[in-house]
């Protein structure tokens, strides 16, 4: 199972997702690095899926020929028939600015009137993150919040976000200028915090190098809008991993650090090193075009 929420706001619209999959062979899950699951065709078309991996990631690498020559109607039809049959369960949510702003799901062959917000996969942390959502009368402000909010929700260790759902929180806007990811930190620690009168408490190093009491990635995002690649960092395990599942099927994993280094005196050097082999998959994927 997994997670995706879509919402309209004026022009702009969010598409938020988790990454984690059920290997195909085994059941287990795989949240991390797992999947990149909403996915960038173009500076005007966005598709995200839940169900079925593999066949989902088959119907989706069709899309870009499919929409260059026969543009929307074609690529609905060709996904209301994908989702017909009966050999796998997949749905999909489309975004697009063809000419104007839709979102739209597809699903059992069938597909939806334009909507202003939807969800596939496991809903339960949708009223969670609808309670953090607070709306402004400007769209862009709107769609800032409701960013903010599924991220607050998604990374909340006491909101229970479903079965199957977890991994890294991924974040897509399209817009009319174009469709992008949306870069972020994320940092957590669960360590109790002891106050002492008159004395001064310091984090604890160890603490932060296993990774025992706290977490934190880092969602590297390129600048050039309809490109589906992207890059998660992991600091405390020094490694990451670059996401471009138009011509990978699965994430490369980059390792940053070597095992004896400490990575709280290289993040850095790590960061640099997870930058340049984010640019190396946007340089394929951007000749691939």
């Amino acid at each position: 199972m997994t997670v995706v929420v879509g919402k309209c706001f004026d022009e702009r619209i969010v598409i938020a997702s988790d990454t984690m999959i059920s290997d195909a062979n085994t059941g287990n899950a795989n949240a991390i690095p797992g999947r990149l699951k909403a996915i960038i065709i173009s500076d005007r078309l966005s598709i995200a899926y839940a169900g079925h991996s593999d066949p989902a990631l088959h119907a989706i690498r069709r899309v870009p020929d499919i929409y260059t020559t026969g543009g929307i109607p074609n690529v609905l039809e060709a996904l209301k028939v994908f989702t017909a049959s009966k050999d796998y369960s997949v749905d999909f949510m489309i975004a697009y600015h063809d000419p104007h702003s839709e979102l739209r799901r597809v699903w059992n062959g069938q597909v939806s009137a334009p909507l202003q917000q939807v969800c596939i996969g496991n809903y339960s942390i949708i009223p969670e993150v609808l309670s953090r959502f607070v709306p402004a009368e400007n769209a862009a402000v709107s769609a800032k919040n409701f960013i903010h909010a599924f991220l607050n929700a998604f990374t909340d260790r006491q909101v229970f976000a479903g079965t199957g759902v977890g991994g890294f929180p991924i974040l897509l806007e399209a817009q009319p200028a174009g469709h992008i990811y949306r870069g972020h930190t994320f940092s957590m620690n669960w360590k109790p915090v002891v106050f002492k009168p008159e004395a001064t408490t310091y984090e604890n190093d160890n603490d932060l190098l296993t990774g025992e009491w706290s977490f934190r990635h880092d969602i590297l995002v390129p600048r050039q809008s309809g490109l589906a690649v992207l890059a998660a960092e992991v600091p405390q395990a020094k490694v990451g991993f670059v996401y471009a599942p138009l011509v990978d099927d699965e994430p490369e994993k980059v390792t940053l650090l070597g095992e004896a280094d400490k990575w709280t005196e290289k993040q850095t050097e790590m960061h640099q090193a997870m930058q340049r082999a984010l640019n190396m998959k946007i340089s394929q994927v951007a000749h691939k075009r």
